[in-house]
């Protein structure tokens, strides 16, 4: 059997766009879109974030939620190391997840048939 679960890294900081993932973009932060289509996916969701606003968004769509280390969400941090951060936190003796899907919020033109492919 292979246990998948979604891991959205949305971080609090960023160079280009102070609070990007929490930016309205027709009335609803950037993050909210890539949270209503992983719901799509009916698979746990884990939204891992340095910010309080980001992980509050996960609360408010009942989805799982990471405090990630400031060292894994600067500027220089390689996703990589968020996600294996992740996989430590979501994997236990209980539950072993053997994939992780990782959806952006900065990419919204993604399809459902992408992935279910």
């Amino acid at each position: 059997m292979n246990d998948i679960a979604v891991i959205i890294p949305a971080r609090g900081g960023s160079k280009g766009i102070p609070n990007k993932n929490l930016t309205l973009l027709e009335g609803q932060p950037l993050i909210d879109y890539t949270i209503k289509f992983a719901k799509n996916l009916n698979l746990p969701i884990f939204v891992t974030s340095d910010d309080k606003n980001i992980l509050d968004r996960a609360d408010f769509f009942d989805v799982e939620k990471i405090l990630r280390p400031i060292k894994y969400a600067t500027d220089n941090s390689r996703i990589i190391d968020t996600l294996l951060h992740a996989a430590k936190i979501i994997n236990n003796p209980r539950k072993i997840y053997n994939s992780l899907i990782v959806l952006q919020p900065t990419y919204l033109t993604r399809k459902l048939k992408e992935i279910n492919s």
